[in-house]
């Protein structure tokens, strides 16, 4: 909420654009900067027993000069003090309260630092999916999943001149397409990085321009599925690398919202393990039109269609078995198993069974969730109006 509230501000913006950091700054930012902190965090009571927060910060405005950094600390205090907004369509901040200021000199640098303290109220963040069910392997999405995390959602490459962008998100938590449209600027824009957001550093990138899957269109639009940016795979050889190094299929789970555009063909969406040994974890591949999860030398399968839908597969000791999942309906169980093929994995296919259609979130746990499964899919469902 700190870092959108402080982005968002032209006249913050003007001095720093985007150098505003949590905790620490970048190794060699270039000067003038922000780093904000927060020193400590105490849910409070209230009349009507609504969670709130109060939060204890500092703001520190860096510059090359003492008349820098004041300037540039008075229109941080004016974007922050006092002030009262929404973030992210979950988060509420009440208000902020401005209670000391001091300037520092940095000598070993030969910076000036102004040091600002506030106090916080806010709404905690409770609807973003890994604020409810952390503990995530990987997470790729098109929306913000985690409050915690401050980078961007993807990165893409503009077909022209092959010039790259990070995408972030908007205030709202969605994916800042807009941004994404007026940089590829009537050209395709391939995303080369899909960013983990579940602060592990999982990213998936796809250095080869032919096997980077579309987002946005010649034609100023973006690939989009009932309204919310989209992933587009075209079964030719798109494929976002996943590393399931470390991972065993006797204790995982995953997620994934996808589209086909075809119920034809051999396809793979999601492929965590396999196909070299008998560890096979395909959630789902698509084959004789159907939905086919491959577990093991096990399968479960249900006919497939083109709607847009949520595919699950759980394998653990909790549950006690493996079972798959379309839309929250089980397709039945299969018996538990162990061991992890990381030769052939990825997101959008592997090399000989490439996926035809459109991906907008994986999520993996190297846990069994089958005890959050109902909460997860329910939040899913939910943003991209699956039924």
């Amino acid at each position: 909420a700190i870092y959108s509230m402080l982005k968002d501000d032209s006249a913050v913006s003007a001095l720093v654009g985007t150098r505003i950091y949590p905790e620490l700054a970048e190794e060699g930012a270039a000067t003038p900067y922000v780093v904000y902190s927060v020193v400590s965090n105490t849910p409070v009571d209230t009349k009507d027993s609504a969670p709130v927060d109060e939060a204890q910060l500092e703001v520190f405005s860096v510059a090359d000069t003492y008349a820098a950094a004041n300037d540039l600390a008075d229109k941080v205090r004016a974007a922050l003090s006092r002030q009262s907004r929404t973030v992210f369509s979950t988060v509420t901040v009440q208000s902020i309260k401005y209670t000391n200021e001091v300037t520092e000199v940095s000598a070993e640098r030969n910076l000036f630092i102004s040091v600002q303290d506030y106090t916080a109220r806010l709404t905690p963040i409770v609807n973003l999916l890994l604020q409810q069910y952390n503990g995530a392997h990987a997470a790729y999405s098109l929306r913000r999943l985690n409050a915690n995390y401050t980078g961007s959602a993807v990165r893409i490459v503009r077909d022209s001149d092959m010039a790259e962008l990070d995408i972030g998100f908007d205030k709202n938590g969605d994916l800042d397409i807009a941004t994404a449209v007026a940089f590829c600027s009537s050209e395709y824009g391939r995303v080369k990085t899909w960013y983990d957001q579940s602060g592990n550093g999982n990213d998936t990138t796809q250095d080869s321009q032919a096997g980077q899957p579309i987002l946005i269109e010649q034609d100023n639009t973006y690939i989009s599925v009932n309204n919310q940016p989209a992933l587009r795979f075209f079964g030719a050889d798109d494929i976002l690398p996943f590393d399931s190094t470390g991972l065993d299929i006797g204790s995982l789970s995953s997620f994934l919202v996808c589209k086909l555009h075809t119920t034809s063909g051999g396809h793979r969406p999601l492929t965590l393990s396999g196909p070299g040994g008998l560890d096979r974890w395909y959630a789902p591949q698509v084959g004789g039109d159907n939905f086919v999860f491959n577990y093991n030398d096990q399968t479960l399968s249900t006919s497939a269609n083109t709607d847009n839908n949520v595919h699950t597969m759980i394998a653990g000791a909790t549950q006690g078995n493996a079972q798959a999942f379309v839309n929250t309906t089980s397709l039945g169980t299969m018996t538990l198993d162990s061991g992890i093929d990381t030769v052939t994995t990825g997101i959008g296919g592997i090399s000989n069974a490439f996926f035809n259609g459109f991906i907008q979130e994986v999520i993996v746990y190297d846990s069994d969730q089958s005890a959050n499964r109902t909460g997860i899919e329910s939040n899913i469902m939910t943003h991209y109006s699956i039924t």
